[in-house]
């Protein structure tokens, strides 16, 4: 008897999508139903994800947990609605499609069939291109009609609205509750207009940005993200921000996507990086505060700055050092007494997880709830500093440590991966050439081919630079002199530190001890109940850190 095929389906729609058919998710599962029921197929569980990029790979739950259903063997068949639902990007077409071969399974789509030849892994090389080309043009249409819209003095649809200020969207009009003429402007939401001018009267008058920020949080003032507790950094953005003076902006930042922040614990998959002012589009918005309050405010932050910034007078010695064990963050240090109930009892410091208890932020996060006392860790890593003053071999073997993990980094599988990737690009170059030379035979526009071949090109370079560098470090690891001398370059300025840190009358504050220990250490993890792990910087220009335990 035939053996009966086990089917996973899939689906995703993007945020636009999701806005224009809610029901889109629903329809296309049932067509990866239908198309289950038609081979035969039993279906072993169904993922979706919402609201997600078709440029993304690792921040899709809904395919990851498909894919690993599909490696756990729970099913043999993936079975996606068409190309676009699958992927938009090429790189990660091909990941996806090697981790379901891999895993002994296949793709199906509702749409169309691609034979298990090397014709048919042509034809989907060739359309997943068009899909990811489809996706840039799209990008390209969206970010063109936006920046037109913002030059007629529309702001173009955004999610949050500056604090103060509501901006109505295309919903907003469509459902009545503003009228069309409003579409794209600032309108002034009084309430929190009054506090806004407050917030930059204290500032201006010389208040500091934390203590404005304690003020609005006791106030019971939610932030504009509708959270609890204000923190400095979401109150600098605000007054930083030039619409209170009426001058709004589009396309001041840049989105930049990673989806390994996702792995790091950040909220985000990108970060926003601030362009050039001359490619800032002004929009004319109503002013909360006059030019000159707003740029006294401006001048006021920056001198706090230098004055106030992280009280130098009380900071702690391992300050921005200190990490947590579980979610890498740095972890904040303040000072508590001894006896909380004597005031003339002395203060000791306190190192603990930003994120240790649920109340303070935003997402209800909680962390690692240990806390650190100063008085245990800070010997602890004077004494780590000292021990490899005195013992060269110790900073000898770290590096060695190092530079083994560098050079096992790049394995032998992963560099045949790569040379994979660069045949495969190979063939989609060769593949895509034809392609070009038939439509231009047939009198079809060649631009978008050249596009196309620009794009590979620039991959196989990548690919080719990197398994050049794989191939670099291969031949220079295990060379001794190199290592010894990272080394004793290591251990001289640990000594150069601990010379000054431990002079008997050094009369450094606890601010410029934690300068000098910042220049030879990278980061302090807590290492079970008797230890510290730290992370060494190299002395020379060296953007990795050597690491070694202390007991």
């Amino acid at each position: 008897m035939a053996q009966i095929e086990r089917a996973i389906l899939y689906t995703r729609v993007s945020t636009g999508e999701q806005a224009e058919n809610g029901t889109s998710l629903a329809g296309q599962l049932e067509v990866c139903r239908q198309k289950a029921i038609s081979l035969g197929a039993v279906i072993a569980d169904a993922y979706e994800d919402a609201g997600v990029s078709g440029a993304l790979y690792r921040s899709r739950p809904g395919l990851q947990l498909a894919l690993g259903a599909l490696e756990r063997g729970n099913a043999n068949l993936l079975i996606i609605a068409n190309l676009s639902r699958y992927s938009r990007d090429r790189e990660h077409q091909s990941t996806i499609k090697k981790r379901v071969e891999a895993a002994g399974g296949r793709l199906v789509f509702c749409d169309m069939d691609f034979a298990d030849t090397p014709e048919g892994d042509l034809a989907f090389g060739i359309l997943g291109n068009f899909a990811d080309y489809e996706r840039k043009v799209i990008k390209d249409r969206t970010t063109k009609g936006r920046r037109r819209r913002a030059q007629q003095g529309i702001q173009p649809g955004r999610n949050h609205s500056p604090f103060g200020y509501y901006v109505p969207t295309s919903k907003d009009v469509l459902s009545g509750t503003h009228p069309p003429e409003a579409l794209g402007k600032y309108l002034v939401i009084e309430n929190q207009a009054k506090l806004v001018r407050e917030m930059f009267r204290r500032v201006a008058d010389g208040d500091s940005v934390r203590s404005v920020a304690r003020w609005l949080t006791h106030a019971g003032v939610p932030t504009p993200r509708g959270a609890v507790f204000w923190n400095c950094g979401t109150l600098h953005r605000l007054l930083e921000h030039p619409v209170y003076k009426g001058q709004a902006t589009y396309g001041r930042f840049e989105r930049r996507h990673d989806e390994s922040r996702a792995q790091r614990g950040l909220k985000t998959g990108y970060k926003l990086v601030e362009r050039p002012p001359e490619q800032w589009i002004s929009i004319e918005a109503p002013a909360l505060v006059d030019e000159a309050t707003w740029d006294a405010c401006q001048q006021k932050m920056k001198s706090n700055q230098g004055t106030l910034s992280g009280r130098t007078d009380r900071k702690h010695i391992l300050s921005g050092l200190m990490r947590c064990p579980d979610c890498g963050q740095k972890m904040r240090a303040h000072r508590k007494r001894h006896n909380p109930k004597n005031e003339d009892s002395a203060f000791y410091n306190l190192y603990e997880c930003r994120y240790a208890r649920p109340a303070t932020n935003v997402g209800g996060r909680a962390c690692h709830n240990k806390q650190y006392r100063g008085y245990w860790a800070e010997p602890l890593v004077t004494r780590a500093l000292q021990e490899v003053a005195r013992r060269p071999e110790m900073a000898v073997a770290a590096v060695e440590a190092y530079r083994q993990a560098q050079s096992s980094a790049q394995t032998q599988p992963d560099i045949e991966q790569l040379e994979m990737q660069l045949a495969d690009l190979q063939k989609q170059e060769c593949a895509t050439i034809k392609s070009q030379i038939a439509g231009v035979m047939a009198g079809a526009d060649g631009t978008v081919y050249e596009s196309m071949l620009r794009d590979l090109a620039a991959k196989r370079n990548h690919i080719v630079a990197v398994l050049g560098r794989a191939g670099h470090r291969k031949k220079t690891s295990g060379a001794g002199d190199r290592g010894t001398d990272e080394a004793a370059m290591v251990t001289q300025a640990i000594a150069a530190v601990d010379e000054v840190f431990n002079a008997p009358d050094d009369g450094l504050t606890p601010a410029e001890k934690q300068g000098l220990l910042a220049k030879v250490i990278e980061a302090i993890y807590p290492d079970g109940k008797e230890g510290l792990k730290i992370d060494l910087k190299p002395a020379f220009a060296f953007n990795q850190s050597v690491a070694y335990f202390t007991t």
